[in-house]
């Protein structure tokens, strides 16, 4: 497997968290609950972001800014960072 399509793979699976924790939040029992869900995505965003990072950015930035994507993927970046 290409780390490309394992980084890709991992997106989906964020949406699927994403949808998962979206669906249960109404429903919580606790505000714990919901700290522990969002500690763990918050976890595995980080480690996803900075592979990315690493393998992607500074690498092939020069590819990102050529297709124009650049900018996009640095903002999304700085998004996560700051959330």
């Amino acid at each position: 497997m290409k780390i490309t399509e394992a980084l890709m793979a991992e997106h989906l699976v964020f949406h699927n968290m994403f949808d998962q924790i979206e669906a249960r939040a109404s429903t919580a029992s606790s505000l714990a609950e919901l700290k522990i869900m969002a500690s763990i995505m918050e976890s595995m965003l980080k480690a996803h972001s900075d592979h990315e990072d690493n393998l992607f950015l500074g690498p092939l930035e020069h590819c990102f800014e050529q297709m124009g994507q650049r900018d996009a993927f640095l903002q999304e970046h700085e998004e996560m960072d700051g959330n």
